[in-house]
């Protein structure tokens, strides 16, 4: 899966994916930039790289009510989660394309997200607490990205 870390700040996830059972480096990075509901806004997605990355898509254009992309409600394999951050809140999106405020910081997401927040619990930032998940979690892997929220 991956790891996805947000600690007021900063997002930051691993480069890991898999194509079947082989962890490679993704050629996408799973963390972005966006403006959402007139805010400057990060955003980074766990599980299918494939639905991950069509939800992004689609909250980046605006999440246009009655054009949600189309994704399988199929958990086992093709679920994903998108991890959204702006100035006033935190929302978890899914395969329903339904927004979820969260309201909870720090915030992680994917198969590392435990240790995560342990380690921002600890005092880690988003950047150190995805490098200390990747040493504990076989899922996630191959360096890590951040973006600053409001920072180009």
């Amino acid at each position: 899966m991956t790891t996805i870390a947000w600690d007021g700040k900063r997002i930051a996830a691993d480069r890991m994916c898999s194509i079947g059972n082989a962890p490679v480096r993704s050629p996408y990075p799973k963390i972005r930039r966006l403006v959402y509901k007139n805010l400057p806004a990060v955003m980074g997605t766990s599980g299918s790289v494939e639905y991950g990355h069509a939800l992004m898509d689609w909250l980046q254009a605006g999440a246009h009510a009655g054009k949600e992309p189309e994704l399988s409600n199929d958990v086992d394999s093709n679920y994903c989660m998108v991890l959204l951050a702006t100035k006033d809140g935190v929302y978890l999106f899914s395969n329903s394309c339904v927004g979820v405020p969260l309201g909870v910081i720090p915030w992680a997401a994917g198969s590392g997200a435990d240790y995560a927040l342990g380690a921002m619990a600890a005092g880690a930032c988003a950047k150190r607490a995805v490098e200390i998940a990747i040493t504990l979690d076989v899922n996630s892997g191959c360096g890590v990205d951040v973006l600053r929220l409001g920072v180009k």
